[in-house]
């Protein structure tokens, strides 16, 4: 499946949802604005910094991410650093606002970013310089969990890497 078909397919089940929720769900308090600070750990290593703005359905963020691959392998050493605009339905929490749960320890998000990327290696081409810059499409999957110090452990799964993420959302 392709990235753009997984963000077509994301957009109709937005659309369906928010057309289908009760009315009830309005009555939900938003959560805080956060701070995300992660560690990307696969396939390459890496960190994201970011900004998250959780509500009772969306949530909106922008996140930045780099990666780095060591000279052991690669023949030579890579830099990536990506910018990522975008957002996420909380499946999850629409169930359990459908279904009148107040249980929201833990959420699973359904999401998607967009934005630019820009690639910096030793020993560049001339192929290496122009193909530097990047548009790209990320549907991604994160599972986040509120600990009981009002922090969020979150753990994210997408196509850019590095792929798997782990950190916290710490309240600004």
């Amino acid at each position: 499946m392709t990235a753009c078909r997984a963000a077509g397919i994301l957009a109709a089940i937005s659309a369906v949802v928010l057309l289908t929720l009760p009315t009830q769900a309005q009555t939900v308090e938003p959560e805080e604005t956060r701070v995300q600070l992660g560690l990307g750990l696969f396939p390459r290593v890496g960190w994201q910094l970011g900004y998250v703005q959780p509500g009772n359905v969306f949530i909106r963020e922008a996140v930045l991410y780099t990666h780095i691959t060591p000279g052991v392998l690669s023949d030579r050493r890579r830099l990536q650093a990506t910018l990522g605009v975008g957002g996420a339905i909380r499946a999850l929490n629409v169930a359990r606002l459908v279904a009148n749960i107040t249980n929201t320890n833990n959420d699973l998000d359904l999401g998607v970013r967009v934005g630019p990327s820009l690639a910096f290696a030793t020993e560049e081409t001339r192929a290496d310089k122009n193909q530097r810059f990047n548009l790209f499409i990320e549907p991604f999957l994160r599972l986040t969990t509120r600990l009981r110090n009002n922090q969020v452990l979150y753990t994210e799964l997408g196509i850019q890497q590095p792929s798997l993420r782990i950190g916290l959302w710490v309240g600004l």
